[in-house]
């Protein structure tokens, strides 16, 4: 971690540290930010995503490994909740959204690397770090995956608009709740 630290620190323009973000291992495809997602590292995410700017983060997040993961599908297998926190606040809500939607080589989202990964204990606080940092429309989404996605802005944006089914609003919303009543309950037994 000093090591990343220390490099970040030593390059002088802002094209060095996007060229160091967007280097990926030749070996495993893996750049800095998926072996600080690896090894929980938020201190080392916040500071190598906040040397630039979120355009760049974006982009930095966007990419994937040789196993089609991005760095957040790292943190939810190992369940690195610390790590997942530093990834998703760096971006904006409609990001968050769209990176825990995509899929690795296997098909998987990161919420369900994290069904599969390596530590059990930590899936109800990796849900409730989830759940604390999408809006209700992403969960919504997440939920209810027929919904469209549409473009809410001349920028091309992508924001889910709710759905205007009331009965199913309502019982999605009662969902969420329970869900994060449930990973409060399971988090503070732990």
């Amino acid at each position: 971690a000093a090591i990343n630290r220390t490099l970040v620190e030593s390059l002088d323009s802002d094209e060095e540290k996007v060229l160091l973000l967007k280097t990926q291992s030749p070996l495993s495809g893996n750049t800095v930010v998926h072996q600080a997602a690896w090894l929980n590292e938020p201190g080392v995410i916040n500071e190598m995503l906040g040397s630039v700017e979120e355009k760049v983060r974006k982009e930095v997040l966007e990419i994937k490994n040789n196993h089609g993961e991005t760095a957040v599908h790292i943190t939810c297998a190992q369940g690195n909740h610390q790590a997942l926190e530093s990834l998703l606040s760096a971006v904006g809500k409609t990001t968050r959204f769209l990176l825990l939607l995509e899929e690795d080589k296997n098909k998987r989202t990161p919420i369900q690397n994290l069904v599969y990964g390596r530590n059990e204990h930590d899936h109800a606080v990796i849900m409730q770090v989830i759940l604390n940092f999408l809006d209700i429309s992403h969960i919504i989404k997440l939920l209810h995956p027929s919904l469209k996605i549409t473009d809410s802005s001349d920028q091309g944006s992508r924001d889910v608009q709710p759905v205007s089914m009331k009965l199913q609003l309502q019982q999605t919303e009662r969902i969420v709740i329970e869900a994060k009543i449930s990973c409060v309950t399971s988090a503070s037994m732990m």
